[in-house]
């Protein structure tokens, strides 16, 4: 018979067997499962239940299910972007960490952008990261390509990136209109 696939909030409900320190098994059945401990240091990581390996393979394939559904909300905010004509680009910070450069060194900040721009000839959502030592940016990475940190920290800023991409496509039309005045009576003078 096969067995039901349990949710997250099923697993975290299921009640704990008695703590062991390793595996047991007694005459009457199959062996018990053992806490997982943080780095073997006998901290649980969570209250509640002791998770048996096909709880942990469960909760990883859970995980698994939810990342690809960022993946694809993230690619699919990309498509909307494009779908929807935005012609210009524009950057949102998601992340800033204070680090040191060495030891008793001089310190820098290290930011990372959610970016909407040009990436290899098309518009695209991507990453950059940059610091406050000399201001270069790295290499951007597409979205997709990003850790799975930064993936979620992208998504979570999508609204402030879009806010901004249509506060920048506004200025690209005071722009653009103060452009063509200039041009318009420049023309009119000869």
């Amino acid at each position: 018979m096969a067995r039901r696939r349990l949710t997250a909030e099923e697993i975290a409900r299921r009640q704990s067997p008695p703590e062991k320190t390793a595996s047991t098994s007694s005459n009457a059945g199959p062996a018990e499962s053992v806490p997982i401990t943080d780095s073997g240091r006998g901290n649980n990581l969570a209250p509640g239940p002791a998770l048996g390996e096909s709880d942990v393979r469960e909760l990883r394939r859970l995980v698994d299910a939810e990342l690809d559904g960022l993946n694809e909300a993230l690619l699919d905010a990309e498509r909307r972007f494009v779908d929807a004509g935005v012609n210009v680009p524009a950057s949102v910070l998601i992340r800033q960490e204070d680090d040191a450069f060495l030891p008793n060194g001089p310190s820098f900040t290290v930011s990372w952008y959610l970016n909407f721009g040009k990436l290899d000839g098309r518009w695209a959502l991507f990453v950059e990261r940059t610091n406050s030592f000399n201001d270069e940016f790295d290499r951007p990475v597409p979205i997709r390509d990003t850790s799975r940190e930064l993936r979620v920290l992208a998504a979570r800023a999508l609204p402030n990136l879009y806010s901004e991409l249509c506060l920048e496509m506004m200025r690209k039309i005071q722009e653009i209109r103060e452009a063509k005045a200039t041009a318009q009576s420049a023309g009119a003078k000869q």
